[in-house]
């Protein structure tokens, strides 16, 4: 059994004026995870200036083998940036849109696991 914790401040220094990236932008995240047995239960919170703003991201995995994982997965983010129907990248990506939320299910493969 383990217990995880991590957390993060940034600032940009940039000659932006807008946008993300600009310049006084901050991003704060903290992140727990908890591992006992085959389980792995792991949250994040997040606040990112221009990108995403408040996010929250809870997740559970399951290994049945060192090369296989299950997991389920909740994202939510208040202003889009991460979640998006447009595939065109950065250029493409809607700014002007208010917030998304993603559930996922699937299987992790490790082809280089022992």
């Amino acid at each position: 059994d383990a217990l995880y914790v991590g957390a993060k401040y940034e600032q940009h220094d940039s000659k932006i004026d807008s946008g993300y990236g600009a310049d006084g932008d901050a991003a704060m995240n903290f992140y727990a995870g908890y591992n006992i047995g085959k389980h792995t239960i792991k949250g994040m919170i997040a606040d990112v200036d221009n990108y995403g703003e408040t996010i929250y991201h809870l997740g559970y995995d399951y290994r049945h083998r060192d090369d296989l994982k299950f997991f389920a997965e909740v994202y939510s983010e208040e202003e889009t940036a991460a979640i998006t129907t447009k595939y065109g990248g950065l250029a493409e990506t809607c700014w002007s849109c208010s917030g998304g939320q993603v559930f996922a299910v699937g299987l992790r493969y490790d082809f280089g696991a022992p």
